[in-house]
């Protein structure tokens, strides 16, 4: 192969490289970190929702003492799956552009019927002063669950998927039409069959060493880790997010690299068997 056409193979071989690590890169970010499913699972992988039943269980029965009721009343009122319709009903409506309310009103009428049971087992006399702190009792807990059940941050990802949901398909088609327009510039150069191949190679490796080596990098560094969220179950459920994206990138760069890796074998490995064959 001549200077000339090595340096053109090279170019256009990281052309190639360059707009696949894009295409991938674009894509992936899109059926994960833009994706109202990858965000539905990762919250059931890390038992979000578990977590987010006991934390308002437990908030409940802290003020429960001051409203004149045994805390133990809560265990077991509170529902996961009740937890859970709600909030994922909260993030659907927030996907779709309207805006997510959280049904105050139903869980105050079911706490109000909850505790009025509890009134009468108990057998418990209330005064108006009584029934007036009561009803101030259960609407402070509707605005606790209302803040425990509702996706914190949502309307930011919900803005970021409208927004890439506009520019997408022109960076989709650019990154298509620009590949494309590379591979045929390489073929047009009319070079051996198995230095087109070596090029191509070398291009699937070197996107999937962009793709991998930058969320290798964070991952290996903890980086993912130090970042601060309170409470500890969204902490958890962040990390698991990003980190699951990450995962993902460095899972197709590998794919690619040995891609690479077995065509630039396959191509020297021939090169040898009829170099032997030609002695």
């Amino acid at each position: 192969m001549k200077r000339r056409e090595k340096l053109l193979g090279g170019m256009f071989s990281f052309f190639i490289a360059f707009f696949l690590f894009l295409l991938l890169f674009v894509c992936i970010s899109k059926a994960t970190l833009l994706n109202k499913g990858y965000l539905l699972s990762t919250l059931d992988k890390t038992e979000y929702y578990t977590a987010v039943t006991k934390e308002l269980t437990e908030d409940f029965k802290k003020s429960a003492g001051a409203a004149g009721f045994q805390p133990s009343i809560y265990d077991g009122f509170l529902k996961e799956a009740d937890v859970k319709k709600e909030a994922v009903a909260f993030i659907d409506t927030s996907f779709t552009g309207k805006t997510a309310v959280v049904d105050q009103k139903s869980f105050m009428d079911k706490l109000d019927t909850y505790l009025q049971k509890i009134i009468q087992k108990e057998k418990l006399k209330l005064d108006e002063d009584g029934k007036l702190r009561l009803q101030n009792y259960v609407k402070v807990n509707a605005k606790g669950y209302k803040q425990y059940v509702q996706f914190p941050f949502i309307q930011y990802i919900v803005m970021g998927v409208q927004m890439m949901d506009r520019i997408l398909p022109f960076a989709i088609g650019a990154c298509v039409l620009l590949l494309l327009l590379s591979v045929i510039f390489l073929i047009r150069m009319k070079l051996k069959k198995e230095d087109t191949l070596l090029f191509l190679g070398s291009a699937a490796g070197g996107a999937g060493w962009m793709l991998a080596l930058l969320p290798a990098g964070i991952l290996l560094g903890g980086f993912t880790h130090r970042i601060r969220l309170e409470p500890e179950y969204f902490y958890n459920f962040f990390v698991a997010f990003l980190d699951g994206y990450l995962w993902l990138l460095i899972l197709f760069g590998i794919a690619l690299i040995l891609v690479g890796i077995s065509l630039i074998l396959f191509i020297f490995k021939k090169r040898n068997t009829a170099n032997a064959a030609g002695e």
